[in-house]
């Protein structure tokens, strides 16, 4: 396999103890409000590029680990500054 694309989160740790956290990316789209940005995995001999879209990490295999988790947007409603309260405004985590 040389790549794939996936929307789950990507959590990768070099031997040095660095972790990297990378999750899907939210931009607008044409049929829905918003649309979410597939993560690119791209495999080399010793190598994993993981690509989110708007910046590429490169890692070295024997030298990292990774876990791969089920990612999810969930649309929910804050108020924000209650003294002030207009109504609630969508907020994507």
């Amino acid at each position: 396999m040389a790549s794939l694309a996936t929307f789950d989160i990507i959590t990768a740790k070099k031997s040095s103890g660095e972790t990297k956290i990378t999750f899907s990316k939210l931009k607008p789209g044409p049929m829905e409000d918003y649309e979410k940005v597939p993560i690119k995995l791209h495999f080399g001999d010793d190598t994993v590029t993981v690509d989110d879209g708007s910046s590429a990490n490169e890692y070295r295999i024997s030298e990292s680990t990774f876990k791969i988790t089920g990612g999810d947007y969930t649309e929910v409603k804050t108020c924000g500054d209650c003294s002030s309260y207009k109504g609630c405004n969508v907020t994507w985590l």
